[in-house]
């Protein structure tokens, strides 16, 4: 008998992004800022980006660990179910 066997894999990676917040700009307007800017972004790597174009702060330093390393991955079996 054959049995295939479905596996779901979650890698998670995380990057850091390093920008200055200007004197003038409040924690609570970054704040608002960055729950924008989570809305509006799919992928890490366009955080930066949107942060510097639409939102003029200055990014000073980021990582980047994709694809390379993930900093963490789960996986779980999600069906099993026989072939023919």
């Amino acid at each position: 008998m054959k049995v295939k066997i479905v596996v779901e894999e979650t890698l998670t990676y995380i990057d850091e992004i390093i920008i200055i917040q200007p004197e003038t700009m409040s924690d609570e307007e970054l704040e608002q800022i960055i729950k924008r800017v989570e809305k509006q972004c799919r992928e890490a790597s366009d955080v930066a980006y949107v942060l510097e174009s639409r939102y003029g702060l200055k990014v000073v330093e980021r990582t980047d660990n994709f694809p390379e390393s993930p900093d963490r991955s789960e996986i779980e079996i999600t069906d099993i179910e026989e072939v023919e």
